[in-house]
């Protein structure tokens, strides 16, 4: 998936975001449409405020957002998922959501305590 994106000019972060791509390759079905899936959501969320190239999330972050979004629907996609397959990714998808508020917050932390 990283290199499918990169192939195409899309830079993907090397940090906490390769969890998303992880997830999204344990999935059944096409790498190359999933990657056509997420670069289609990128470009929408490009226009939405908050993700834009100004004041917004990065490029590498949206996306991230965008690997999450198209992790979705192809989870709610696939009707022969076992349980137990779906149970390992919901644990990753969770695993990652602390994992990024334990980065924000070590963030705001940090930079409160340079501010005092």
């Amino acid at each position: 998936m990283f290199h499918i994106l990169k192939s195409r000019g899309y830079k993907y972060g090397t940090g906490y975001e390769l969890a998303t791509l992880g997830v999204l390759a344990m999935i059944d079905g096409d790498l190359q449409e999933f990657a056509e899936d997420m670069i289609e959501v990128d470009e929408f969320l490009r226009t939405q405020s908050g993700f834009g190239t100004f004041f917004g999330v990065g490029s590498k972050q949206r996306l991230m957002y965008a690997g999450i979004i198209t992790m979705c629907d192809s989870i709610s996609n696939i009707s022969t998922m076992h349980s137990s397959a779906l149970s390992r990714i919901m644990s990753l998808i969770i695993a990652q959501q602390a994992a990024l508020c334990a980065s924000a917050a070590s963030i705001a932390a940090a930079n409160a305590n340079s501010n005092s």
